[in-house]
Parts: structure tokens; sequence; C-alpha cells
């Protein structure tokens, strides 16, 4: 009988964004890289040739809405989104590609913004 390891790590996202001008912005916790930090994130990978959906929630890295603001220039409909899986940063797996749909700005007080993009599923693997 051989032993198995377990390793006690909690399953994390790795989050890509391509911007307009093709360079990215990452929310990776293996590396501490948040060029912004997540509230809340939902997907589902695509199945039985239904397609899949995100919804991601977001806030700029420092919580102020002068980076917020430069995010938003730089992220528009038709970017795409990845999400990988991983335990660390070696084992994470791309799981889902999306294209950003729909981008609401919801500024609940006066200086603070959070930011949701949504759309489908384009291309997963």
């Amino acid at each position: 009988m051989s032993s198995l390891t377990i390793t006690k790590r909690p399953l994390l996202p790795v989050i890509v964004i391509t911007k307009d001008d093709l360079s990215t912005y990452t929310f990776n916790p293996h590396t501490s890289t948040f060029d912004f930090r997540v509230s809340s994130l939902t997907f589902t990978p695509p199945y039985d040739n239904v397609g899949g959906s995100f919804n991601l929630s977001m806030i700029s890295s420092d919580a102020t809405n002068s980076n917020m603001n430069t995010l938003l220039t730089n992220v528009n409909e038709g970017n795409e989104l990845t999400i990988s899986l991983g335990k660390t940063n070696a084992t994470s797996t791309l799981i889902f590609r999306g294209i950003i749909e729909r981008k609401e700005i919801n500024e609940s007080q006066k200086s603070f913004m959070s930011v949701t993009l949504s759309g489908p599923d384009w291309g997963s693997f």
C-alpha cells in the first residue's frame, strides 16, 4: 500500500486580465502579485455544449479610486480574462478563458469604488 501525501494548502485562483495594449493585470496569491484585489469570483466552465460564464468583483490594489480609474481605462469589453487554479504557482492550471462582456461600476461611498466584470466563456479547455 502506497502512502499519499496531502498538501494542506488551499486551492487558489490566479486571474489574468489582458488590457487593450495586450499587457496584463494579474492577481496571483502564490507570488504576491496583486494588480487588483478580488472581492468575489464565480465562474462556470462550459459543459455538455453549454457555454460557461464568469463574474469577478474587484477593487484596485490599494483600494483607491485613482488606481481603479486607471484600471478602468485599460480594460474594456472584448478583453480576455483567464483563471488558473492550483495549490502552488507551479501547479496552477489554466481552466477558464473568458471575454469581458460587461463592466459595472459601484461607488457605494464617495472614495470607494468596486467594479464587476462579467462575460461568457470563450474557448476554455
